[in-house]
């Protein structure tokens, strides 16, 4: 009897197990499970890490002006350069909707005023004309591993405007002077440049370059300060070349040279107005090897400055 009863018990819980296996709560699956992979693209395609789309990789400020190949003797300087530079705040409020003038929110570039005059300036190579007030542009932001010393790069300058053109004038210390480079490339030996956002609150948080933002760059002279003098616009892209219509004379000074320039504000595509802010940097380059074309050193008045990003640059403000 006992045996046949654990046959019977037997045979009830193999038929029980038969079933079970069929029950609508005991699932199974040959589907695999999401790898890390998949879960990241899945995070990425849901926008909640950002886009898909492959973003544009931004030069670095070591790769100044956005330049052709070069067929020069002097390999550019590497880019570990940029190692010094001071690392760009980082901003957290980013509207996506342009902001009224009233508004006026600040870069965190340094603000430069320049006063109206109501008389045309003589562009001499003397700043004595201007207002006497300075601001200095010795922060280096490009080659470092090249700039010795204050003697060797350093410089100020001045700036005021009237209706018909924005004046700049400079003051450079530079131990050796080196210009042999002309057109897209003047930026290759001992040059200004100026950058200027004309559309400031349109675009203010706008980390890139738009056709609102302007480069223009002054060679003080042709083999020598005495030389042809040249300014040339290498942004916007649509609309680069050598601007002739500025008016630039240099002078040599003691261990440098000063230069001034009127700038025609139609260069900048802009009608003044008191009051008027734009984004602004000022900017030297370097070259102490002669008989070369090669941009060692910068210094700039704005000490976050980068070339391809309109908000490490300052202010400009023009009051009457």
């Amino acid at each position: 009897m006992k045996k046949g009863k654990i046959t019977i018990i037997l045979a009830i819980l193999v038929l029980f197990i038969s079933m079970a296996c069929g029950l609508p709560f005991v699932e199974t699956s040959t589907e695999a499970l999401p790898g890390p992979d998949m879960t990241m693209t899945a995070l990425f395609a849901s926008g909640i890490f950002g886009s898909l789309t492959p973003q544009p990789v931004e030069k670095s400020a070591d790769t100044e002006t956005p330049l052709p190949t070069l067929t020069m003797t002097v390999t550019p300087e590497p880019s570990t350069a940029t190692s010094t530079e001071t690392v760009m705040p980082t901003f957290t409020s980013m509207p996506t909707t342009a902001l009224p003038a009233t508004a006026a929110p600040a870069r965190p570039g340094p603000v430069v005023v320049a006063y109206f005059i109501d008389r045309p300036l003589i562009v001499d190579g003397n700043w004595d004309d201007f207002k006497p007030v300075e601001y200095g542009a010795s922060h280096v932001t490009y080659g470092r591993a090249y700039w010795k010393d204050a003697n060797d790069l350093s410089s100020s300058f001045r700036i005021q405007w009237d209706n018909q053109f924005l004046y700049v004038a400079a003051r450079v210390i530079d131990d050796v002077y080196v210009q042999n480079s002309k057109g897209q490339y003047l930026y290759l030996g001992d040059s200004l440049e100026i950058l200027m956002d004309t559309d400031l609150y349109g675009d203010f948080y706008a980390n890139q370059l738009t056709g609102d933002d302007f480069q223009l760059g002054i060679s003080p002279g042709l083999y020598g300060i005495g030389g042809v003098k040249e300014a040339y616009l290498w942004f916007p892209r649509s609309v680069q070349g050598t601007r002739s219509q500025v008016v630039i004379a240099s002078t040599s000074i003691p261990g440098g040279y000063q230069v001034e320039a009127a700038i025609p504000w139609g260069v900048f595509n802009l009608v003044p107005a008191e009051g008027d802010h734009y984004g602004f940097a000022f900017s030297v380059s370097d070259n102490d090897k002669t008989g070369t074309s090669v941009q060692q050193s910068m210094v700039s008045n704005d000490a976050n400055r980068h070339l391809t990003m309109p908000m490490t640059w300052g202010e400009l403000v023009l009051i009457k």
